[in-house]
Protein backbone atom coordinates (compact mmCIF):
# COMPACT_ATOMS: atom_id res chain seq x y z
CA UNK A 1 0.00 0.00 0.00
CA UNK A 2 3.23 2.44 0.86
CA UNK A 3 4.82 1.68 -2.38
CA UNK A 4 1.50 2.53 -4.52
CA UNK A 5 0.57 5.48 -2.25
CA UNK A 6 4.27 7.33 -3.01
CA UNK A 7 3.69 6.71 -7.02
CA UNK A 8 0.38 8.29 -6.63
CA UNK A 9 1.78 11.20 -4.71
CA UNK A 10 4.81 11.41 -6.98
CA UNK A 11 3.38 11.48 -10.05
CA UNK A 12 1.37 15.08 -8.69
CA UNK A 13 4.49 16.25 -7.75
CA UNK A 14 4.13 15.88 -3.62
CA UNK A 15 6.25 12.30 -3.18
CA UNK A 16 9.73 11.40 -2.72
CA UNK A 17 10.72 10.07 -5.87
CA UNK A 18 10.94 12.26 -8.60
CA UNK A 19 8.25 13.28 -10.76
CA UNK A 20 9.99 12.90 -14.14
CA UNK A 21 11.05 9.43 -12.99
CA UNK A 22 7.49 8.31 -12.29
CA UNK A 23 5.91 9.48 -15.64
CA UNK A 24 8.95 7.55 -16.79
CA UNK A 25 7.80 4.49 -15.14
CA UNK A 26 4.35 4.47 -15.98
CA UNK A 27 4.84 4.79 -19.93
CA UNK A 28 4.75 1.58 -21.69
CA UNK A 29 8.01 0.96 -22.62
CA UNK A 30 6.86 -1.59 -26.12
CA UNK A 31 3.56 -1.28 -28.13
CA UNK A 32 2.85 -4.82 -27.34
CA UNK A 33 3.03 -5.72 -23.87
CA UNK A 34 1.50 -3.43 -21.13
CA UNK A 35 5.21 -3.15 -19.82
CA UNK A 36 6.20 0.25 -17.70
CA UNK A 37 9.17 0.62 -15.84
CA UNK A 38 9.17 -1.90 -12.94
CA UNK A 39 5.37 -2.12 -13.15
CA UNK A 40 2.52 -3.14 -15.56
CA UNK A 41 0.07 -0.22 -17.08
CA UNK A 42 -3.03 -0.77 -18.23
CA UNK A 43 -5.76 1.78 -19.37
CA UNK A 44 -9.37 1.75 -19.66
CA UNK A 45 -12.39 3.24 -20.44
CA UNK A 46 -12.78 4.95 -16.70
CA UNK A 47 -9.05 5.36 -16.09
CA UNK A 48 -5.27 4.01 -16.36
CA UNK A 49 -3.87 2.03 -13.57
CA UNK A 50 -0.22 0.15 -12.54
CA UNK A 51 0.41 -3.28 -11.11
CA UNK A 52 2.91 -5.90 -10.27
CA UNK A 53 2.23 -9.56 -9.13
CA UNK A 54 4.51 -11.71 -6.92
CA UNK A 55 4.15 -15.16 -5.61
CA UNK A 56 6.33 -17.84 -4.50
CA UNK A 57 5.40 -21.28 -3.06
CA UNK A 58 2.66 -20.66 -0.33
CA UNK A 59 2.28 -16.75 -1.06
CA UNK A 60 1.24 -14.36 -3.19
CA UNK A 61 0.48 -10.76 -3.79
CA UNK A 62 -0.47 -8.19 -6.20
CA UNK A 63 -0.31 -4.06 -5.64
CA UNK A 64 -2.82 -1.63 -8.03
CA UNK A 65 -2.93 1.74 -8.28
CA UNK A 66 -4.92 4.22 -9.90
CA UNK A 67 -3.34 6.82 -12.01
CA UNK A 68 -5.87 9.54 -11.25
CA UNK A 69 -6.03 9.02 -7.74
CA UNK A 70 -5.94 12.25 -5.54
CA UNK A 71 -3.29 12.61 -2.99
CA UNK A 72 -4.30 13.35 0.74
CA UNK A 73 -1.21 14.53 1.99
Amino acid sequence: AKMTLEIQNSLQGKGLFDQILIKDMLTPQTEDRPNGLGVFVEKTESCDYFFHKGANMGFRCIFIGNTQAESKG
